[in-house]
C-alpha cells in the first residue's frame, strides 16, 4: 500500500491530544490519525447500513 501525504490544520489542544494519545499507544501521529480516520468510516457505513436495511413489516 502507497501511503500519500496529506495536510490538515488543527488547533493546539488538538495536536497535543494526538501527541498524548500516540505515546500513550506506542505509535506515530500518523498513525493514530489513519486509525481515528478508519473508524469514523466504518462507523458511518455502518450507521447507514443500518438505516438502510431496516426491516418492514406490511400488515394487511
Amino acid at each position: 500500500m502507497v501511503l500519500r501525504v496529506i495536510t490538515f490544520k488543527a488547533d493546539e489542544r488538538l495536536i497535543e491530544q494526538l501527541d498524548l494519545l500516540a505515546k500513550e499507544m506506542g505509535i506515530s501521529r500518523s498513525e493514530v490519525i489513519r486509525l481515528a480516520i478508519e473508524n469514523l468510516i466504518e462507523t458511518r457505513m455502518r450507521e447507514k447500513n443500518e438505516i438502510e436495511t431496516v426491516p418492514v413489516t406490511i400488515i394487511y
